[in-house]
């Protein structure tokens, strides 16, 4: 039985969770720790960072265009895959919540066992 997420509040929260969590899995289990788990956040920082980068100093289109780049190269791979131009736009949108999320909720549990903190005072939700 695996759960479907009907929208994207719900997929968000799933996403956020799955990256809460990963912070905590990697501490009990430090061999199974790996960088790939590092880029949504990276991606998360680096779009926010093109963004207002941007608002500075038109040098920062570089940035913005390889995002661009691979949001167009989810839509083609999207239009081959399904013929339709309305998944291919939705499936930026899953792209974009599912980064999203799972970054902010890496970085939040990140920041948070950075302080010291102990898990179950750090994430009491999570051991209830």
């Amino acid at each position: 039985y695996h759960k479907r997420r009907i929208n994207w509040t719900s997929f968000f929260k799933q996403t956020f969770n799955f990256g809460a969590a990963r912070p905590i899995l990697n501490k009990r289990l430090p061999n199974r720790a790996k960088i790939t788990y590092w880029f949504p956040s990276v991606f998360v920082i680096g779009l926010l960072m093109s963004l207002i980068g941007f608002l500075f100093s038109p040098y920062w289109i570089f940035s913005l265009s390889i995002y661009l780049i691979y949001l167009w190269t989810i839509i083609l791979d999207s239009l081959i895959k399904n013929k339709n131009p309305f998944v291919a736009i939705l499936s930026v949108c899953a792209t974009f919540v599912m980064l999203f999320g799972y970054g902010l909720g890496f970085l939040r549990s990140s920041l948070r066992l950075l302080l010291g903190n102990s898990l179950k005072s750090t994430f009491p939700e999570m051991f209830a």
